[in-house]
Order: structure tokens, then C-alpha cells, then sequence
């Protein structure tokens, strides 16, 4: 990871075996941490299937029968062996494009096909593995255009991620004020005894994160500033940040999905050693721009009958009010 970061030019092969190693992590540890803790899938365990069960009863029978078949303890186990191995083979310098291709699917369609079975415990890395396995894997399936396509995805979805994290933190008194982070350390969920003694006994040392965290994501679009020079200082704070989320929350895989997209923002950022295709985030631009467009055309549409109503009721009840005063005799 440091000589991607350091390395002035990246190839799209590097880059891409780098997003597929590192998120390849985060399903070797996930599947692993299941398979170690059977007792939450037991009777009285977290997610025990014949309690959850009961969560998709009004789904379709077929459906039911298939999260049932999921449910199984075998199925479930070997569902998650078979994740083991894509995981491991991602990992290890094999080279045939097939092989990763097959490896990246297992693991994205197996990720949402365990999300019923493992209703708890999951988290957004989760989310975010499904998208990153998803890309590389149809990278896999085309030349350099549709790598590069598919880099650049990861790319923006990573800076998306920061952003609309940091702007939804921004929008929270508790962010602002630097109480989040302590509020967070108290519970029991994802607290820490230790921690929130620090930050409960050293108000400024809550605030002073609270403020670099948020800097930190808000401002995340800048890696595209001054071809990718500022890309570092951006990457190496948001993987500290995700490492130690991880060790301090007790989420062993919570940051793997998160740091298996910043060799696609260090690719997308500078200059490329191979060449690269830039369409995608012209493609993002304009979509993105259509989908606002329609939005406000739907909101126009939307908005004009609900005021002629809100019109009409009112001209209703002040008829129904005059008809209740009393006339004078």
C-alpha cells in the first residue's frame, strides 16, 4: 500500500489487484469471524435462524424456502468455507483472469445472500464490499476501457462515501460540538470503557477529533486537486481512522471494504504509467446531472396540485366556517 501511495504513475493492474487484495480481506475475516462464532447462530445466539425466520414471513413461499435452505447450518457453513477460499485465492499472486473473476463473484453474490442469514452483526463494510467485488469482477470481463471504467467507479464511490458521511455528521449538533464521538465510546454496542474515559475526561481531545474527522470527509473531494499530489493526505488519515475504528469498536472488518478502494482513488487521481480512459466520470457528471434534473422536474410536478389542494381546502373550510356563523337577525 505505501508504494502505491508514494509511486508518482500507477498501472491499472496494480491498482486493480490491489482494490481485489484488500477487500479480499475483509471477506476472509468476515466469513472467518462467523465460522468461529457458531454460538450466535445456536438457539438464543444473535442471529439463530428460527427466530429471524419469522422477520421474512410475509416474503413470497419461494423466497422463504431459499433463505430456509440459506438458514441451514451446513449451507451456511459451507457457504462461508467457500468464501474462505475465493478469499484466499484473491489473496495469493495467482494471475489467470478467470480465477479472480470467479473469486470476486463468489464473493459479492455470497455477501448478499448471507445479509438475511446474518441480520446482525453486519455492517456498511459490508455494503461496500458487494460494490467493490462487483467492479472488479466486471472489470475482469473487459480491456483496459472497462478496467479503467470500473476504477474510476470505485474511485467516486469511495469519494461519495467520505462526503456524504461528512455532510450528514455535519448536519448533527453532537458532531459540531465534539460530544459525538464520547456519546458513541458510552455505549455498549460500540463503546470502549478506555476510551471514553479519555475523551469524557478531555473534552478538547473529543472536539479536536470530532473536527478532524469531519474535515477529513467533507473535504475528500479534493484528491482530484492538483493531480492527485494531495491524494496521500487524504488516504493515509482515512485508513489510520479505519484501523482504528476497528480496534477500538471491536469491528475486525469494519475498515478492510473502505481502504479496498483507495488504490482506485490514488489510480484515478494521477497520472497513469499505461494511459487511461476517462469517460466514466463524464458519464457520473452527466447522470448525475439528469437524475437532479428529473428530480426537481418531479418535485415541480409534485408540488403544484398538492397547492391547488392545500387551496381548496382552505376555500372548503372558509365555506364551512361561514355557514356556521351566526347571520344577523
Amino acid at each position: 500500500m505505501r508504494e502505491i501511495l508514494v509511486s508518482p504513475r500507477l498501472s491499472r493492474g496494480t491498482a486493480l489487484s490491489a482494490v481485489e487484495r484488500l477487500s479480499a480481506f475483509h471477506g476472509l475475516t468476515s466469513s472467518v469471524e462467523y465460522l468461529a462464532r457458531r454460538r450466535d447462530r445456536e438457539f438464543g445466539g444473535l442471529n439463530n435462524w428460527q427466530v429471524m425466520r419469522h422477520a421474512y414471513r410475509s416474503r413470497p413461499r419461494p423466497v422463504r424456502l431459499a433463505l430456509d435452505v440459506i438458514g441451514g447450518r451446513r449451507v451456511t457453513t459451507a457457504i462461508h468455507a467457500t468464501r474462505v477460499v475465493s478469499a484466499a485465492l484473491l489473496l495469493l499472486p495467482i494471475s489467470s483472469n478467470r480465477a479472480r473473476l470467479g473469486a470476486n463473484l463468489v464473493l459479492a453474490s455470497t455477501t448478499m445472500m448471507l445479509r438475511p442469514r446474518h441480520r446482525y452483526g453486519g455492517d456498511a463494510a459490508d455494503q461496500a464490499a458487494v460494490v467493490v467485488h462487483t467492479a472488479t469482477a466486471l472489470a475482469r470481463t473487459g480491456g483496459p476501457a472497462t478496467t479503467d471504467a470500473c476504477l474510476w467507479f470505485i474511485a467516486l464511490q469511495s469519494v461519495l462515501s467520505y462526503t456524504a458521511s461528512g455532510y450528514a455528521k455535519l448536519s448533527n449538533p453532537a458532531w459540531r460540538d465534539g460530544t459525538a464521538l464520547t456519546r458513541i465510546m458510552s455505549t455498549r454496542l460500540f463503546g470502549n470503557k478506555t476510551m471514553w474515559r479519555i475523551l469524557h475526561g478531555h473534552p478538547e481531545v473529543s472536539r479536536a477529533l470530532s473536527a478532524g474527522v469531519l474535515a477529513l470527509e467533507c473535504a475528500f473531494p479534493l484528491v482530484f486537486i492538483a493531480r492527485g499530489r494531495l491524494a496521500p493526505l487524504f488516504v493515509w488519515p482515512a485508513i489510520v481512522f479505519h484501523l482504528f475504528n476497528g480496534g477500538v469498536m471491536g469491528l475486525g472488518r469494519f475498515g478492510w471494504a473502505f481502504i479496498a478502494m483507495h488504490p482506485a482513488v490514488i489510480y484515478a487521481t494521477r497520472r497513469p504509467r499505461d494511459g487511461r480512459s476517462d469517460v466514466m466520470p463524464y458519464l457520473a457528471l452527466i447522470g448525475t446531472a439528469g437524475a437532479t434534473a428529473v428530480g426537481a422536474i418531479v418535485r415541480t410536478r409534485d408540488g403544484t396540485p398538492g397547492r391547488r389542494g392545500d387551496a381548496d381546502v382552505q376555500n372548503q373550510e372558509g365555506r364551512r366556517a361561514d355557514d356556521v356563523v351566526e347571520r344577523p337577525r
